[in-house]
């Protein structure tokens, strides 16, 4: 799981691909919370996750 390991900019990435990278899990929360779910639920961003 990526997570925010470097709340202020993972230093591998350039500027675009953080943007791209934390603009995607951002639209995956939103779509989380708008997923009704009536038990456990693993939302993955790109392939990422447990």
């Amino acid at each position: 799981t990526r997570g925010i390991p470097f709340p202020t900019g993972d230093p591998s990435l350039s500027p675009a691909q953080e943007q791209a990278w934390r603009r995607r899990l951002v639209e995956r929360a939103l779509e989380a919370l708008t997923t009704a779910v009536t038990a456990p639920t693993v939302f993955e961003v790109d392939g990422e996750g447990a």
